[in-house]
């Protein structure tokens, strides 16, 4: 089915009891068959102790059926905000139609707007995706250009790899910044951001990319 000229909604879902839960686990389900979503916990955890958002899940509505969805996670950073897109995925038979490039740029003004909450300035957007093999066809390769679109640096200097992930495997980093001065900032001090908002081993960091340094919190 052609979607190109449906009208998307997007909408923050901010209870587990949501109506749109079970929409957006098929969604889950038919993007990433082999994973199981975790929007229970993420929800239940939306905000932090003092009340701020540290987290957040957008779906992309046609109609009343999930068509997309997008997942933040809130990281302070360089005294500021980054913002980690965990996930964003649209439907096949809707890509193409817009939805994806109008998720990411609510997650730009979601980011500012959070930032603001938490009165710091907001520093950027920061992702992953798939290595791209090569094959111009393929929806990760749509996916990085719906990036280079809002303006995001391909960061292919560093594969990033963690625990889950085999060796010969790993992704390639987005960064999208929104203020110049953290426009140059180095690749491997990216990674050390995920690395921490994932909540991994700083050891297995130095193992994998080298010592820390001084990179800034």
């Amino acid at each position: 089915m052609n979607h190109g000229k449906a009208s998307f909604d997007i909408r923050e879902v901010t209870q587990v009891t949501s109506s749109c839960l079970s929409g957006m686990e098929a969604v889950f389900g038919a993007l990433f068959p082999d994973l199981t979503p975790a929007f229970e916990s993420i929800l239940t955890h939306r905000l932090d102790a003092e009340g701020r958002i540290q987290n957040q899940i957008f779906i992309g509505l046609c109609g009343k059926s999930v068509a997309g969805i997008l997942q933040i996670f809130y990281y302070p950073w360089k005294g500021g905000l980054v913002s980690v897109v965990d996930l964003v995925g649209v439907l096949e038979s809707f890509r193409g139609s817009g939805l994806g490039l109008k998720m990411i740029r609510h997650a730009s003004a979601a980011t500012e707007k959070v930032a603001s909450q938490w009165q710091v300035s907001p520093r950027g957007l920061l992702g992953l995706t798939e290595l791209d093999q090569g094959d111009s066809r393929s929806w990760i390769v749509r996916r990085v250009r719906l990036f280079e679109r809002m303006g995001a640096q391909v960061r292919r200097d560093l594969v990033y790899q963690y625990d889950g992930l085999p060796e010969s495997s790993g992704e390639i980093i987005l960064w999208y910044p929104m203020s110049d001065e953290v426009a140059a900032v180095s690749t491997k001090e990216l990674a050390w951001v995920l690395w921490q908002s994932g909540g991994l081993p700083s050891e297995e960091f130095g193992r994998r990319y080298g010592e820390l340094n001084s990179m800034a919190p």
